[in-house]
């Protein structure tokens, strides 16, 4: 008797360990900015520095992985990849379906998700002043339809979207700054989820759902 109660304590301790919260903290000004924290605790930042010890490891790790390590980086820079093969527009316009279509796929996790700061600040500038305004328009086209999703599906305290055309400047300004906190049991079923359409996106095999591609078509179309 008492072995099973030690048993079933120690099975709720870690099913307890699902329900404690994880905060994310997500920046972007010119660098990317993430901290991730599990019940108050800081378990992760990007730009902490390493010690030396395990620098010395991962140059180890790379001279002996050799050729392995370089197909294992290129396949993690698909963006990159498909920003260099599209047009700068269409590469807009393709990743806000992607977003929408995850955001709509993923709707009853996103309803678990609060973000207690959701800021965006967009200054869309090139060398030329029709680009910026085509740009403008593909940008706030691309984004607006996002960020209402996440309006709506999500619980958000404290929200400042800025995106505006700068026909002074002469390059593409992004700031960003969010927080959002999730159980970890959510987070977790999350995860495993968008693993999955990171692997079609990075294959090239990602399909969007028609009804979501075409939503923006048919809301023109009723407009009109």
């Amino acid at each position: 008797m008492t072995a099973l109660i030690i048993i079933l304590s120690v099975l709720l301790f870690f099913a307890l360990l699902f329900f404690l919260p994880v905060s994310v903290r997500l920046s972007y000004n010119k660098k990317i900015g993430l901290k991730v924290y599990y019940a108050g605790i800081k378990v992760y930042d990007i730009n902490k520095p390493k010690k030396e010890n395990e620098q010395g490891e991962e140059e180890r790790e790379k001279e002996t992985s050799g050729h392995k390590v370089g197909e294992k980086e290129k396949k993690e820079l698909f963006l990159k990849r498909d920003f260099e093969k599209m047009e700068k527009i269409e590469f807009i316009k393709y990743y806000s379906h992607v977003l929408k279509d995850v955001l709509v796929r993923f709707k009853s996790l996103i309803k678990r998700f609060t973000f207690t700061v959701f800021d965006i600040t967009v200054s869309v500038a090139s060398d030329d002043a029709m680009t910026t305004a085509v740009e403008f328009g593909a940008v706030s086209a691309a984004i607006s339809p996002v960020v209402t999703l996440i309006l709506q599906f999500a619980k958000v305290k404290r929200k400042s979207i800025n995106i505006y055309a700068d026909f002074v400047g002469d390059s593409m300004y992004v700031k960003t700054d969010i927080k959002l906190s999730v159980k970890l049991l959510f987070l977790a079923i999350f995860a495993k989820r968008l693993f999955s359409l990171y692997k079609a996106l990075d294959n090239g095999t990602y399909m969007i759902k028609e009804q979501n591609k075409t939503t923006d078509s048919e809301k023109s179309e009723e407009n009109e």
